[in-house]
């Protein structure tokens, strides 16, 4: 429709009618979308008087989305920042979709960006760090890259002395289903429990042993290759950022190795496998005794039945 203020008339023009596609927005919306607050403009008080509030962003004091703001972040250290947290992801972080990452730069965005009001020098600070883990995460390259180095990912392995049979499934299965992020193979095999048979629990170490992380470190190169001034240092800063990253891709191959022995050496059904195991030999070793020593009664039944009828031979021809 075409609104014609001088005139007041409204002439209803068909072929102005264009249909797109909105993506909703905004603190309302983000309240809504977590059930928070209701689209309704009725909101029924205690004492059954009802009043009308409809609230602009810019009139709210809430709380941004997901509480995920620091005005204290350093621009310049923009590299260490967790980026899941400054947009308030830190509880979905790798598992967020790309409209999580969008809805969540948007929200703050609304709030922050130096366009939208007069701002001090921490808040246009905090909005270059907001602005520059959008740029991370909404790359995918780089997100895989900082993805592989999550600063909330938990690294430590327990020791046999802290894994017991009681505890072992509890404590080591969340431990296993972490570090599965990083398998290059889609299929995981999981612990299992007590009733996994031998096939199970052998596939599972199997995989852990021969284990294929895909994580590559290069978000932690010190080196920056923008910085390099002709060939010969772009080639060194190279070779500096790629021994860097096999020591530490030799770190995590050490630390998922230390984590699968400790597992198969506290686990309670490898020791009841292998004392099966025992058992069985021991009782192939007890049947192929009694097999020879029945085998040598035998030949000795044999031998001596053979010398009775020699004798009675001999008896008979002197008879």
């Amino acid at each position: 429709p075409l609104f014609r203020s001088v005139e007041m008339e409204i002439e209803f023009l068909a072929s102005e009618f264009v249909w797109r596609s909105v993506e909703a927005v905004g603190k309302r919306y983000e309240l809504y979308r977590r059930g928070e607050w209701s689209l309704g403009i009725e909101n029924e008080r205690s004492d059954g008087k009802g009043t009308a509030e409809v609230a602009s962003d810019d009139e709210s004091d809430g709380e941004d989305f997901k509480s995920g703001q620091n005005l204290s972040l350093d621009p310049a250290e923009w590299k260490t920042q967790d980026h899941y947290a400054v947009l308030g992801l830190e509880k979905l972080r790798y598992k967020a979709t790309e409209d999580d990452i969008k809805r969540a730069y948007k929200q703050l965005a609304l709030k922050h960006h130096p366009d939208k009001k007069k701002q001090d020098d921490s808040e246009d600070a905090y909005f270059q760090c907001v602005k520059r883990a959008y740029d991370v995460l909404s790359d995918s390259a780089r997100r895989r890259a900082y993805n592989s180095i999550d600063p909330d990912f938990d690294e430590s392995v327990p020791t046999p002395d802290e894994i017991t049979s009681e505890n072992f499934f509890s404590l080591l299965r969340p431990i296993f289903e972490s570090n599965a992020r990083w398998s290059k193979k889609r299929s995981v095999p999981g612990l299992g429990d007590w009733e996994s048979n031998f096939d199970c629990v052998n596939d599972f170490y199997s995989f852990w042993y021969d284990f294929q992380s895909w994580r590559e470190f290069s978000y932690m190169d010190e080196e920056d290759l923008e910085n390099a001034g002709n060939r010969e240092e772009r080639r060194w800063i190279e070779k500096q950022n790629k021994a860097a990253r096999q020591l530490r891709k030799k770190a995590e191959v050490g630390r998922i190795r230390t984590l699968v022995d400790a597992a198969y050496g506290c686990d309670p059904r490898v020791k009841k496998f292998r004392e099966e195991e025992r058992e069985r030999k021991l009782a192939q070793k007890k049947m192929k005794e009694e097999v020879a020593k029945a085998a040598a009664e035998e030949k000795i039944r044999k031998q001596r039945e053979a010398e009775e009828e020699r004798s009675e031979e001999r008896f008979s021809r002197n008879a």
